[in-house]
């Protein structure tokens, strides 16, 4: 009896012994386990009734988040028990929507993460809501300038409706209702009409587009418009050398080989100062289709280099050819004619009593300097000849070339 006595004194001292250390070790875990660490992330999008949040879960400090979001009031330091979101569990960055604002309103805002420690807070963040208006009016601009891989559209934004325009511009996919938060330009600021240039785009592919206009309350958009790319290649073009260069004009063009299945709507040449002019700057336009095409060049400067290239023009867009160069022929200086291109240049020449003008022959065919009223005669000159005159009497002395008699000029004496 003794013996039972003392096992069952023995097995109660266990039990109380095993409960023990259990309560210790829960003490002791609990005790390790502290709140989370976090930061609250800074208000942005923010509308007339909502705003964008969150926060960064830095450390769960030994137990897992099992809740975390944000809290907001209209008082400082919300918690969970005000207005808050759920947004998932565990550690790092996340985001969160807060809705049902009032317009023009302050407001206070911290994330909190839950751990079996209790509720952890980051820093309190204030903002306010936009005040009153409406999202803007506006409209879409028709899609035009289409080719393998850029358009162009816009928009009309006929109203701000009570709130300033920040942002605007057009938004593009494949699939319907496109959002500036997707493909997008940024066009200015402001209402009124505006272009945009879509690029990026896929040859052949169906795209629909709106018009945006981003104000105090929120974004609004225009209605949609679809489009298609087209799905032909550029044009297959060279550029011809350039020749009859003169001090402000010269002749050049261009062989386009194959128009790659899309017609040629526009064709010619452009040049520049700087190398790989476009069609955008100064240029010719000769007509269309494929084939070779001349191109009159004018408006030069003189002693002055330029790149040229052909370009065609097709609904697969703008191709160019290669590029080549030239430098104009240096003009006559001061007091100075020269006979070139079967031209006196310049045919109109102005100075004071008492000059002596010098006439060159640039051609490779002769000429004469033969005054109208007798006054002056060179005689012939040759390619690269000089005859020079002064004049000592005031008035206007018309001239012209014996040999070719459309040669005209006039020397103005004051």
């Amino acid at each position: 009896m003794k013996t039972v006595k003392n096992y069952l004194q023995t097995l109660v001292m266990m039990v109380l012994s095993l409960g023990l250390v259990l309560i210790i070790n829960s003490c002791k875990k609990a005790k390790d386990s502290t709140p989370p660490s976090l930061v609250t992330v800074n208000i942005s999008e923010i509308t007339q009734t909502s705003a964008v949040s969150g926060g960064n879960i830095t450390d769960d400090n030994g137990s897992d988040i099992t809740s975390r979001g944000v809290c907001w009031s209209t008082t400082a330091n919300p918690g969970v028990a005000d207005s808050h979101t759920t947004d998932g569990t565990g550690k790092g960055i996340f985001s969160s929507t807060i809705n049902g604002l009032t317009a023009g309103t302050l407001y206070h805002v911290r994330a909190y993460a839950t751990n079996s420690a209790g509720t952890a807070y980051g820093s309190d963040i204030s903002f306010t809501t936009a005040s009153g208006g409406s999202l803007a009016s506006l409209t879409t601009t028709t899609v035009s300038a289409i080719t393998p891989s850029t358009a162009e559209s816009g928009g009309n934004i006929t109203d701000d409706n009570g709130s300033d325009i920040t942002a605007r511009g057009v938004c593009w996919s494949t699939t319907t209702n496109p959002v500036a938060t997707g493909l997008h330009t940024t066009d200015g600021t402001g209402t009124g009409t505006f272009t945009s240039s879509m690029s990026g785009l896929t040859a052949g592919t169906v795209y629909y587009v709106r018009a945006y206009a981003t104000n105090g309350v929120g974004t609004a958009y225009g209605n949609e418009t679809s489009f298609t790319t087209t799905s032909g290649s550029l044009a297959s073009l060279t550029t011809i050398t350039v020749s009859a260069i003169t001090t402000t004009s010269a002749i050049s063009g261009g062989d386009i080989t194959n128009d790659n299945g899309s017609d040629i709507t526009a064709r010619g040449v452009c040049w520049s100062t700087t190398a790989n002019p476009v069609a955008t700057g100064s240029h010719t336009t000769d007509g269309t289709g494929t084939g070779p095409f001349a191109s009159s060049i004018s408006g030069l400067t003189p002693g002055t280099v330029y790149y040229v290239r052909a370009y065609a023009t097709s609904s697969a867009g703008t191709s160019y050819g290669n590029q080549v160069t030239f430098t104009t022929v240096s003009g006559p200086g001061l007091n100075e004619v020269w006979i070139q291109g079967h031209a006196f240049n310049p045919d109109t020449i102005t100075v004071a009593a008492g000059t002596t003008i010098k006439w060159t022959n640039k051609d490779v065919d002769s000429h004469t300097v033969t005054s109208d009223s007798a006054i002056f005669e060179s005689g012939t000159i040759g390619n690269n000849g000089t005859y020079s005159h002064q004049f000592n009497t005031v008035g206007s002395f018309p001239y012209h070339c014996s040999i070719h008699t459309e040669m005209k000029g006039i020397v103005i004496v004051q």
